[in-house]
């Protein structure tokens, strides 16, 4: 038995298959402790591709569904997990998202622990124990999403735009300060790569947004991951959410905690690395020092 089953419901899920099958294979959390139960009745071929790629997981477990069956059902009736994560086909999870559910489930006993899911306003995914008595429910820090859904983003009103921005380093801490014109709203800094998002409070004040990032507790209250990371404006307009680029700043860099942190603000864009399942790749990843861009994002 596994700790975590991440069951599906999947219909003609097109391109999205191979991005929510990826970011299972991404997972932080061995692969012997988690299991994914797809239930398919798909006509666009994505039944086919679906057995393809369970043939080469050994936790991946895809169920033939009939067209007018309950498929989350089918799929939760195949779960051998302690705790079930229901995901939506068009979610992508963050490398991070089973470890740091399963940790605050096991540390808060709680029935149900929810984390964000980014480009979906209001939207979450749960993680909840089976057979459980309570009915408590506990949050994962909301800067952190745990999943990514592709949304369309909404168009900047007339005259908002970043025209400036700094990054530097004070005291162990990324600070940003964006000059912002045509909006004195909420604004939030948004540091992402691939599957990965994070969120941060950014005050809009006399027309400067300024946030404030700790590397040592970033993701959900630990430590930020290596890599090259996109940093951008996220602007809550009565038209929606706008996420705008931040323009070219010097660079700044630091040592933290012993590991050399590189932040980069509209450095040329780059292309994503493919990712590799863990449970295929028994060799440790190279630690590589942070990096950020205000453009490119691109997994370590």
């Amino acid at each position: 038995m596994v700790a975590v089953s991440v069951v599906v419901a999947s219909r003609d899920p097109g391109p999205a298959l191979l991005g929510l099958v990826h970011s299972l294979d991404a997972q932080t959390l061995p692969a012997a402790e988690f299991e994914a139960v797809i239930a398919d009745d798909s006509a666009d071929g994505s039944a086919g591709r679906l057995r393809d790629l369970a043939g080469h997981r050994t936790n991946l477990v895809v169920v033939a569904a009939a067209p007018d069956a309950d498929r989350l059902a089918l799929a939760r009736r195949h779960a051998s997990g302690d705790l079930v994560l229901e995901l939506g086909q068009d979610l992508r999870l963050a490398p991070r998202a089973l470890e740091l559910l399963l940790a605050r489930a096991r540390e808060s006993g709680a029935a149900v622990v929810r984390g964000r899911v980014a480009g979906g306003v209001g939207r979450t995914v749960a993680l909840v124990r089976t057979g459980a008595e309570g009915s408590a429910v506990v949050d994962l820090d909301p800067g952190y999403a745990c999943a990514l859904a592709d949304v369309e983003p909404a168009a900047a009103p007339g005259g908002t735009a970043v025209t400036g921005a700094t990054v530097r380093w004070t005291s162990g801490l990324l600070r940003v300060d964006a000059d912002v014109t045509g909006h004195d709203g909420e604004a939030r800094l948004v540091v992402a790569r691939r599957f990965v998002e994070l969120e941060v409070p950014a005050p809009v004040v006399e027309g400067t947004a300024s946030a404030v990032l700790d590397l040592r507790t970033a993701e959900a209250g630990r430590p930020l991951g290596d890599g090259i990371w996109d940093l951008r404006l996220r602007l809550l307009t009565p038209g929606g959410t706008v996420d705008l680029p931040l323009p070219a700043a010097p660079r700044a860099a630091a040592v933290i905690d012993g590991r050399p942190s590189v932040v980069r603000a509209g450095s040329p864009a780059r292309s994503s690395t493919p990712v590799r399942p863990r449970h295929r790749s028994p060799e440790p990843p190279r630690r590589r020092p942070r990096r950020w861009s205000s453009r490119c994002a691109a997994s370590s």
